[in-house]
């Protein structure tokens, strides 16, 4: 089995997975599943009229022991702080004090000069509600990681409940942004996947990564700049203007498609990561000369082309509800396709539901309702 473009995955990658059928292709965030998955991944039937993400995502969270605050990728699953951050941000209105535990417990948790931070295996055994931690666990990515915490602490300050809070962090997350996003850049303006050159693919580029980066970039600097630090905001502006000319190289018009990334040559026909990555520009909104609706335009017909069968969960084991929360907003053909791929999602274990998948349910939904 293998993940990313060949890479092997890990024993211990492996033994993380859910006791129920592994993916029919490996997902892109290995970190899915967690200890005592056997329990996790127990099926379930119709999730029913009165399912809630919010609900869902609560029932996640770790309330005590060092841990507090954190919450878990699935039930007795792991802590992966990039799953949690995009599970969080479609929330984040919704639980402003859960959110500022999580941002603090991962900020505390970040290993700031080496950009990169490890997620948690708890130890459920020995505490139960209140778990430890049983060990650390290398993370799947370093500038994705960065960007989507970027991403959720610009989200939590624009909603202005906690203005004491961006003060005491931002030099934090400046020093984050540097380390873990603005150290990678490649003179194609791409960041690279991780800061050590020893972590196996870590000089490549993924167009899923760089364009949480630019969200996470283009949010930071849209804060800074409310919050009248022009000069932080320039830097972090150029960074994310960089990023999205290297995103622009990455569409291939003869193809009229986007390669996943800057180590392929061509697009090729595999659902991940050649199909699902091509919505990530538009699902982040990312613009740059060369790139715009017409691009986005043409990843969505090559999502089309290249998994037609994607709203019936054909393809993998788990959902892949962000390419629901991208038809939801291309009008009512996309909407039908949302609600197909939502219905679908209603027959999957409870595991197959991770933190992710279920905050773009709610984004999904929200834009389904308008």
């Amino acid at each position: 089995m293998k993940t990313r473009l060949g890479m092997a995955v890990s024993a211990r990658q492996t033994a993380m997975m859910p006791c129920s059928a592994a993916p029919s292709s490996f997902s892109r965030r290995i970190l899915l599943a967690g200890m005592g998955a056997c329990l996790a991944a127990r099926p379930v039937g119709a999730l029913g009229a009165g399912f809630s993400p919010l609900a869902a995502v609560r029932a996640l969270r770790i309330t005590a022991g060092p841990l507090a605050g954190a919450f878990t990728v699935a039930p007795l699953g792991v802590v992966n702080w990039y799953f949690g951050n995009l599970g969080l941000l479609p929330l984040a209105a919704r639980l402003p004090s859960e959110v500022r535990a999580w941002l603090d417990l991962q900020i505390a948790r970040y290993d700031i000069p080496r950009g990169t931070i490890a997620d948690v295996e708890p130890d459920y055994a020995s505490a139960g509600a209140s778990p430890g931690i049983k060990r650390l666990l290398l993370s799947d990515s370093d500038d994705a990681y960065a960007g989507t915490l970027l991403a959720l602490a610009a989200r939590h300050d624009a909603l202005g409940a906690d203005d004491g809070w961006w003060n005491a962090n931002v030099d934090a997350l400046k020093g984050i942004a540097r380390s873990g996003i603005r150290a990678l850049q490649k003179p194609s303006g791409l960041t690279r996947t991780f800061r050590s050159h020893a972590r196996p693919g870590a000089d490549v580029a993924y167009l899923m990564d760089n364009c949480e980066v630019w969200s996470g970039l283009t949010a930071f600097a849209a804060r800074l700049a409310a919050r009248g630090d022009r000069s932080g905001a320039a830097v972090h502006t150029r960074a994310a203007e960089k990023v999205a000319a290297g995103i622009a190289g990455l569409f291939d018009p003869a193809a009229g498609a986007f390669r996943p990334s800057d180590s392929n040559a061509a697009v090729g026909t595999a659902f991940y990561p050649d199909a699902t990555a091509q919505v990530f520009p538009e699902l982040h909104g990312v613009v740059a000369p060369g790139l715009g609706q017409a691009q986005y335009d043409a990843g969505w017909a090559a999502l089309g082309r290249i998994a037609p069968q994607w709203p019936a969960l054909a393809y993998d084991s788990y959902p892949w509800l962000l390419l629901a929360a991208v038809a939801a907003r291309r009008g009512a053909a996309g909407q039908r396709l949302a609600r197909l791929q939502l219905a679908a999602a209603r027959t999957l274990p409870t595991a197959r539901l991770t933190i992710n998948e279920l905050g773009y349910w709610q984004r999904t939904a929200d834009l389904l309702r308008g």
